[in-house]
C-alpha cells in the first residue's frame, strides 16, 4: 500500500469522509465541537499506530486529520467549557445565597438586586418559584 498510489488516495478519501462527517455533525449540533475534534485526534492517533512502518500513509492521514493542532483545539474548547461552567455556577451560587437572605428577611430585594446585580422583577420572580 505504501508504494501505491491508487489505495493511498483511497484510504485518504476514507479520511476526509470521515473529517468532513464528524465537522459537519459539529456544524449542525450532532455532536459538541469538542466530540468531533477528539473523535478525529484519536482516529489519528490509532491510524498513526497502525501505519508506523508507512511514512507516506502516516504522513497523509496526520495532515487530513490534522496533527497536534487537534488536541490543542480539543483541550482549548474543554477548558474554555469549564471555565464558563465554574462562572455560571458562582454566579448561580451567589444568587441562591441572596435569595436565602432576602426569605430570611435579612436583606429586602433591593439590596439583594442590587448586590446581584439583578432586575427586582426578575429576582422578585425567583422568589415567587
Amino acid at each position: 500500500m505504501e508504494q501505491d498510489a491508487a489505495k493511498r488516495e483511497h484510504l485518504k478519501g476514507i479520511y476526509i469522509n470521515i473529517r468532513l462527517r464528524l465537522e459537519n455533525m459539529a456544524r449542525q449540533g450532532t455532536i459538541t465541537e469538542y466530540t468531533c475534534r477528539t473523535i478525529l485526534d484519536l482516529s489519528r492517533r490509532v491510524a498513526e499506530s497502525l501505519c508506523q512502518k508507512y511514512d507516506n500513509i502516516r504522513r497523509e492521514v496526520i495532515s487530513i486529520m490534522g496533527g497536534e493542532i487537534l488536541e490543542y483545539e480539543a483541550k482549548t474548547i474543554l477548558n474554555e467549557g469549564k471555565k464558563q461552567g465554574w462562572i455560571l455556577g458562582r454566579e448561580s451560587g451567589r444568587a441562591e445565597t441572596y435569595l436565602e437572605l432576602v426569605k430570611e428577611g435579612i436583606l429586602n430585594i433591593q439590596e439583594a438586586a442590587m448586590r446581584i446585580p439583578m432586575d427586582e422583577a426578575e429576582l422578585q420572580n425567583l422568589l415567587n418559584k
